[in-house]
């Protein structure tokens, strides 16, 4: 008797990989704390149980990250001579290839720009984030060596506390609330997602980090941002 033939099992389709590309609030930086949030109840991964299997989250976060500024006051032991670690637009390329074929990045940068050093305006803010836009755009990153969807999501609606001016963020309220409406105003117009992070949770003790609990929150929120961006949604 012909031998039977096996039975092909279909290969597993692959994930499509999601690139967080943040500050320390995509690192992780609890605000109730100086510590990290526990890898279960990062933000990031709370979004990698909402899109489920068919997708790869990636995080990528820095504390003190800015969008395109160089900052040596910040992290002196890792910064770069002049600061150029800090600066996102360095470091946001080698990432994407890094991980290549990335059908979706998130961008949540800008909430350092706002340090008093640094004399950023929201129009000055939302002009970095746009060059990290234009970057991603012209990367060759995505599928097919494409542009990879992108959704940017906006600075915290900050509150000014003790500790987070001694980090450098005096009369940072009013800078933040002029950036998320910069950002929203930006996303239209280069028509790619947007979220705004302060209507999603607000700021925990510190004024500028969330606690562990915001997690789900912040999640859901860019989900929603996600699927509206990723080709055959997950």
């Amino acid at each position: 008797m012909p031998k039977k033939k096996k039975a092909r099992v279909a290969e597993p389709e692959e994930p499509r990989t999601i690139v967080c590309f943040g500050d320390s609030n995509t690192h992780g930086a609890d605000s109730e704390s100086d510590d990290r949030i526990p890898y279960a109840s990062r933000w990031t991964t709370h979004l990698q149980a909402e899109l489920g299997a068919g997708a790869l989250v990636i995080p990528e976060g820095l504390n003190g990250r800015t969008t395109v500024i160089d900052d040596p006051q910040e992290n002196p032991d890792f910064a770069g001579l002049g600061g150029e670690g800090m600066n996102g637009r360095r470091a946001l390329l080698p990432c994407l290839h890094s991980h290549k074929p990335v059908s979706l990045v998130v961008l949540a940068l800008g909430c350092n720009d706002m340090k008093r050093r640094h004399y950023c305006d929201p129009v000055d803010i939302a002009a970095g984030m746009a060059a990290l836009i234009a970057d991603v755009r012209k990367s060759g990153a995505g599928p097919d060596a494409g542009a990879p969807a992108i959704v940017v999501v906006s600075t915290p609606n900050v509150r000014e506390t003790a500790k987070c001016r001694s980090w450098g963020f005096a009369d940072c309220e009013g800078k933040a609330k002029g950036t998320i409406a910069a950002y929203k105003a930006l996303a239209k117009e280069q028509k790619v997602g947007f979220v705004d992070l302060g209507a999603a949770h607000p700021t925990g003790s510190d004024g500028i980090h969330f606690p562990a609990s915001a997690g789900p929150r912040i999640a859901k929120a860019v989900a929603v941002a996600v699927r509206k961006h990723v080709e055959d949604a997950l």
